[in-house]
């Protein structure tokens, strides 16, 4: 019961209002983890957090991971064997960032993908960070598209960019 009391308490003291998540769109699947202070390995251990976060992921592919799989592995690839497809994951931590968040894919510092090992090494990683409009919280996302994307698939992109809903800020 203390335990219980003392897990809700440390979730009162994030600095959003409610979890992050992507609005529906037509053709578009989306999860969130809601608040967490606990989230799985790869290997199935489970880490504990120094600090909340939340995530949230929109993808126009099938989803295969957990909602806080950060990368999501078995999802990209298979983007890897459709050839094409989008992902966009969001997670949102209490750390202030000095600079504000914006959604231009312009902008984006683009990666290759995790660890650089295939399959994944066909997929690109654009990443965006900053902050929430009152610099509360940080926020990440990362946009994962083929190597090479067609221009269907940065359009995609960025009308799943649209879809994303930051919290407000406590």
């Amino acid at each position: 019961m203390l335990i219980a009391a003392l897990a809700a308490l440390s979730l009162q003291a994030v600095p959003w209002a409610e979890p992050v998540r992507f609005a529906h769109r037509p053709g578009w699947t989306t999860g969130e983890s809601g608040t967490v202070s606990l989230v799985g390995a790869w290997d199935g251990s489970r880490i504990r957090l120094r600090r909340p976060m939340s995530t949230a992921w929109i993808a126009n592919a099938p989803y295969r991971d957990p909602a806080t799989a950060d990368p999501p592995a078995r999802t990209l690839q298979q983007l890897v064997v459709r050839g094409r497809g989008v992902v966009v994951f969001a997670l949102i931590e209490g750390v202030r960032d000095p600079k504000p968040f914006t959604r231009d894919l312009r902008r984006a510092r683009r990666l290759l993908c995790c660890d650089g090992s295939p399959p994944s090494s066909y997929v690109s990683d654009w990443e965006l960070s900053g902050h929430d409009p009152r610099n509360a919280y940080r926020v990440i996302v990362r946009v994962f598209m083929p190597l090479r994307p067609r221009a269907a698939d940065v359009r995609a992109a960025s009308t799943a960019l649209r879809a994303l809903r930051l919290p407000v800020p406590r």
